[in-house]
């Protein structure tokens, strides 16, 4: 099988596709709508019905009305919205919290059963989360919207250390070195289209 953690990576890909995004980004209303709607869906988890996963969605994601996500209560997952627009990187990113909590999804572990390959797979998967998640971290520290290339490089370095398919970042790392400098600014769309080539590698 292909595991919970590539069939929710697919179906937020299809989901917001079919919500006619305008490129990256989605009207903050739609993306909530969104994100309950397949966060009620999700298999597994202890709520009977998506009565109650739905109930359960609504106490984890308050519906802030554009407050401050310091106004959220202490557990909360906010979908970061800036001027009344959320970006896939930040809806992808929440959903995946939303899957571990409510859908009980567990990070992704190694198992002795499964194949080498599909092992790989969902090692290389959770790398991309983990990108994902560190560059979104580094740019809210910095309060920015783009990344210099040299941070970026950093990043994937750290998540090669540690990966069990080290070769796999070593390929994107000399890819990305083909094609931008140590001067590159990659801006968030830009940094968008990478995550998801790389995750489309990923399951290759």
């Amino acid at each position: 099988g292909q595991g919970p953690q590539l069939g929710l990576v697919e179906a937020v890909l299809e989901a917001w596709a079919e919500c006619e995004p305008q490129g990256f980004v989605l009207p903050e209303r739609r993306a909530l709508a969104l994100l309950f709607t397949l966060g009620a869906h999700l298999p597994g988890g202890s709520e009977k019905g998506l009565g109650g996963r739905a109930h359960r969605l609504e106490a984890l994601v308050p519906l802030l009305g554009g407050a401050a996500a310091s106004d959220a209560p202490t557990g909360a997952l906010v979908l970061p919205a800036r001027d009344g627009i959320v970006h896939f990187l930040h809806f992808w990113r929440c959903l995946d919290e939303v899957a571990r909590v409510v859908a009980a999804n567990p990070q992704p572990k190694e198992d002795a059963g499964a194949s080498a390959e599909w092992a790989a797979t969902q090692s290389c998967v959770a790398g991309v989360e983990r990108l994902r998640d560190d560059v979104l971290d580094l740019l809210a520290a910095n309060g920015a919207e783009a990344l210099e290339f040299s941070d970026l490089i950093k990043v994937l370095q750290n998540i090669r250390q540690v990966s069990v398919v080290p070769q796999f970042w070593k390929e994107v790392e000399e890819a990305l070195g083909t094609n931008a400098s140590a001067e590159t600014v990659l801006q968030f769309e830009e940094l968008t289209v990478l995550f998801l080539s790389w995750l489309h590698e990923a399951v290759m």
